[in-house]
């Protein structure tokens, strides 16, 4: 359901189902010996999940160039709900148990005039 250049945003204990089953580049998996600044997007890929703000959740999705995000029966458990998904910023483009969101929106910096 993705373009085969995307970069996909899943649960840690979820990215290696994207890179095996989805050929897909994940933002971050239990394989951690290959994953530059652990730490940063460990606590980066938690927040995307945590955050109530969309504003934060659209400027991590920015930094790691992630085109969409996954939401698994597992990761709502785990989390609750996603209270920034709008149809505005994060189009659904699979909606089963699992449910897959084009990310449609950026932060844009305008300057003061």
């Amino acid at each position: 359901n993705t373009p085969m250049n995307s970069t996909i945003a899943a649960l840690l204990e979820e990215g290696h189902l994207i890179t095996f089953y989805g050929k897909r580049k994940n933002v971050m998996d239990d394989e951690f010996a290959r994953i530059p600044d652990i730490e940063k997007r460990f606590r980066d890929l938690t927040a995307l999940y945590t955050t109530a703000f969309r504003t934060q959740a659209i400027d991590i999705l920015s930094t790691y160039s992630i085109d969409y995000l996954v939401v698994t029966p597992h990761a709502l458990k785990k989390y609750s709900s996603l209270s920034y998904l709008s149809r505005k910023c994060f189009q659904p483009v699979y909606k089963n148990e699992t449910k897959i969101y084009q990310v449609r929106c950026q932060l844009e910096a305008t300057l003061p005039e």
